[in-house]
C-alpha cells in the first residue's frame, strides 16, 4: 500500500522552485508516518547497492484533472541506472531537498520488488493504491495508468 507522509503537504508548493528525489529503500524499511519525517529517519535502509544512487526528479509539470480539476504533479520515469550487488529494493520512496538529509522531507513511499542484479532499473510500476485516507484522513497519492503521473487529491472529507 502507499503512503504518504503527512509533513510533505506544506511542500507542495516548492514543486518547481526545490530538487525532488527519488531514493530505493531495502529490508528492515517499513513506511511510518509517526516516526518519519526527514530523509535521516530512513536513510540506514537506503540501498547500498554498487551503482547505486538517488535519483533527481526531472521534467516537473503539473496539470489539471478532468473532471475534477485536481492537480497531476507529473515528471519522467525514474532511471536508477544497472545497480548491482543482489538487494531486493522494496520502496520507492519520493522526498524534497532542503539543506541535507538532516532536514529533507518525505513525500510519499510505494512498494516496489526491484533486484538490484546490474540490469536496468527504470521504474515503470503502478503501486497498490489503499483507498483515501489510508495514512492521512485528509489525503491520498495515486499513480495512473500513465507511469510518469502522480496525482494528489483531496479528499473531500
Amino acid at each position: 500500500m502507499s503512503t504518504l507522509y503527512p509533513a510533505i503537504i506544506d511542500r507542495l508548493d516548492d514543486w518547481f522552485t526545490s530538487d525532488w528525489y527519488w531514493m530505493l529503500m531495502i529490508a528492515p524499511f517499513s513506511p511510518d508516518t509517526g516516526s518519519q519525517v526527514f530523509v535521516d529517519d530512513i536513510s540506514a535502509d537506503e540501498a547500498t547497492a554498487p551503482g547505486y544512487s538517488r535519483v533527481l526528479v526531472t521534467n516537473k509539470t503539473i496539470t489539471s484533472v478532468f473532471p475534477t480539476e485536481m492537480p497531476q504533479y507529473n515528471q519522467d520515469d525514474p532511471d536508477f541506472g544497472a545497480p548491482s550487488g543482489g538487494q531486493v529494493a522494496l520502496y520507492l520512496v519520493l522526498y524534497v531537498e532542503v539543506t541535507d538529509d538532516s532536514d529533507s522531507v518525505l513525500a510519499g513511499a510505494w512498494p516496489t520488488n526491484l533486484n538490484l542484479d546490474g540490469t536496468s532499473q527504470v521504474v515503470r510500476f503502478l503501486p497498490q493504491i489503499g483507498p483515501a485516507g489510508d495514512q492521512n484522513p485528509d489525503m491520498t497519492w495515486l499513480l495512473t495508468g500513465q507511469v510518469n503521473h502522480l496525482n494528489l487529491l483531496e479528499s473531500s472529507d
